[in-house]
């Protein structure tokens, strides 16, 4: 949707600086960066969680409406809860494997030697998703939060507002 309608973000070119200067010690590269790569590089590994996800998210009762359901998502791992298909609980875990291989690959052409750590890191954490038959109830749970969704979200809407100034709120 990106490539759709703003195909400014995703693509490499010099950007308006951002105003807010950035704090020195970032647990989440997403909440400054507008960087293409960044941005490319974070949608893949809120995907890779979204794919390891075995209970679908259920959002919190919207504040506008009372009338709204919870809603839930749709992306969710096949769980194997009577030992039947093993097989495609195998090819499931091996696609898992190759995302999280791609992804590793991916961070290894980041040109900054800094932000290639900050990703190896992230990556090795988001990866323990993979130990978890139920991740969501693991010590990784963090990474299939609905505020690591927001994050990203956040991301990608200020690099929208910085590369795509027809959209600003503050365009004239």
């Amino acid at each position: 949707m990106l490539d759709a309608h703003f195909p400014a973000v995703l693509r490499e070119g010099p950007a308006p600086p951002m105003t807010e200067s950035a704090p020195k010690d970032l647990r989440y590269l997403s909440s400054t960066s507008t960087d293409p790569a960044h941005l490319l590089l974070n949608l893949r590994i809120l995907a890779f969680c979204e794919a390891c996800r075995t209970v679908p998210l259920v959002y919190p009762p919207s504040t506008t409406s009372g009338d709204e359901p919870e809603r839930q998502t749709t992306l969710t791992r096949q769980k194997d809860d009577d030992g039947g298909d093993d097989e495609a609980t195998n090819r499931q875990q091996m696609d898992l494997l190759t995302r999280a291989r791609k992804l590793w690959a991916f961070a290894q052409t980041l040109p900054n030697p800094q932000d290639r750590a900050t990703y190896d890191k992230e990556l090795k954490n988001v990866a323990g998703l993979l130990a978890y038959e139920n991740p969501e109830e693991s010590p990784m749970s963090k990474y299939l939060a609905l505020e690591r969704r927001e994050a990203v979200a956040d991301q990608i809407n200020r690099a929208i507002l910085s590369r795509c100034p027809q959209v600003s709120p503050f365009a004239g």
